[in-house]
Order: C-alpha cells, then structure tokens, then sequence
C-alpha cells in the first residue's frame, strides 16, 4: 500500500520560521501603518505562501511529474506513481488519486525512491539525497537541492523591480495578503550539497576529510591526486559534481 499524507512538517520548515521572524523584527518599522498584529499574522502566511511566488521550474527538480516508486525497507516497493522533487520544501512531492498534489510522508520504513531514472536515498532525519554516481558502489556520491532564502527587502510603493536571476539564485516578489503591508523582493539561493554514502548509509559531507576517512590506506595518494590538480591549475572544488566525480572514481579505482 502507497501510504502519503497531505502535509509534513519539516525542520526546514521552522528554521524558515525562526529566520522570518528576526527579518520581521529587523525591518517592521518600516512596514506603514499595519498593526503589529496583522505583520505578525503575514509572518506566519509567508512560510507557506512564498511557494505561490517560486516559478515552478526552481520550485521542481524535474519540469514535470515523472513516474516513480517508493521503495521501502522490506524490500516492497509502492505502485507507479507521478513524482517530482520540490527543491523548496526538500521533499518528494506527489499527485495523489485525486489529482491534488501532496507530499511523501516522511516515514522510516522509506528507504528509497525513484523518479524516472534518478535514485534518491531517504533518511529520516535528513531527508533525501539524490544519487549522482553507481547506485551499486561502495561508495556513492549523492546531492541534496535546496532552496533557501538569503535576504527579504522592503519595497516602497512606487518601486517597480523585476525578478531576476544568476547562476546561484534568483529573486520573486513578494505581494503580501493584506494590502497595507508592503510587498517584498526575496533573494532565494540554489545550494547543492554534496555527500558521500557508504555501504552502511553512513552520510558524509563530501570534503577531503571524508575522502580520508572512507579511503584510509591511500590518504598519500589522495593528496598526490590533489596536489597534482593544484599544480595543473585545475583544483579540486568540492562543490562541483564533475571534479567529486572524477576524485571519487580515483580513489575507488585505487581500492580495488
């Protein structure tokens, strides 16, 4: 059986709350003469409205609902489902048998899920991680996407800005529910988190003290394969897919 519900609380979710609520109390000043309590009431509107304001392809892994399955821990796997990650909520989103779109739960006995072609780890507690490498290596190489908010500004009535965006984020605006509240230009950022995951699903940030820790006899020839990046003027960015890639399968290679 295919088990969902309509609405998960995240620790994403709150985080988001506790950083409104320093902006609101940073910038309410400037914000006419709406009541306290009425900023207050949008505050707790904006975690979940902000979402109306993302185009849908930031908002979305993938430019459309894909089919999928959820695969649980005892091996059962769910039936064909439309799927897509939503990089906001860092959850796995669904259309259900009514055509709403909903989420995931985020149970424990989850253990995988897969959309299209691409695998994602599942993690209780840090929720899913998309595999980028052989999903059956000792050691994998997975990204978690997220959206994240950098910075809320004001605008005055007669500004006209525009959306805009670079290679690491983009901008929307904001337009409040209650008219007396200004609208607001919101800076939200495109973070790519590498991991590293091993057999035993153990998590870890994909940096060269992890690369160490997973592939002790050849810290030596890590560094050499570093240095020697280095020197080539073509260092390894840990931030970037191809180069953790490119390492990964070094070490993996000299594993053997």
């Amino acid at each position: 059986m295919f088990y969902y519900i309509a609405l998960v609380v995240k620790t994403k979710i709150l985080l988001i709350f506790i950083l409104s609520t320093f902006w609101f109390l940073a910038f309410s000043q400037n914000r006419g003469n709406s009541s306290l309590e009425e900023q207050r009431i949008e505050e707790l509107e904006f975690i979940d409205r902000l979402p109306e304001f993302i185009p849908k392809n930031e908002k979305y892994r993938y430019s459309e609902f894909r089919d999928g399955y959820v695969f649980y821990v005892s091996r059962k796997q769910s039936n064909v489902t439309k799927l897509n990650f939503n990089r906001y909520r860092s959850l796995i989103s669904m259309i259900d048998e009514k055509g709403d779109t909903t989420f995931v739960a985020n149970f424990e006995i989850i253990k995988y899920i897969l959309i299209d072609k691409d695998l994602y780890y599942h993690d209780r507690d840090k929720g899913y991680f998309e595999i980028r490498t052989n999903p059956t290596d000792s050691v994998r190489l997975c990204v978690q996407r997220q959206l994240n908010i950098v910075n809320r500004e004001v605008l005055k009535d007669h500004e006209k800005p525009t959306s805009s965006s670079t290679d690491k984020s983009f901008s929307v605006i904001y337009v409040p529910r209650n008219p007396t509240l200004p609208r607001e230009k919101i800076t939200v950022s495109r973070d790519d988190i590498f991991y590293l995951i091993e057999g035993s699903n153990e998590l870890l940030i994909a940096n060269k003290s992890s690369f160490f820790k997973l592939f002790p006899s050849r810290k030596g020839q890590i560094e050499n394969y570093l240095s020697k990046q280095a020197k080539q003027r073509t260092p390894v960015k840990f931030h970037k897919e191809e180069d953790l890639k490119k390492l990964l399968s070094f070490c993996s290679g000299l594993s053997l």
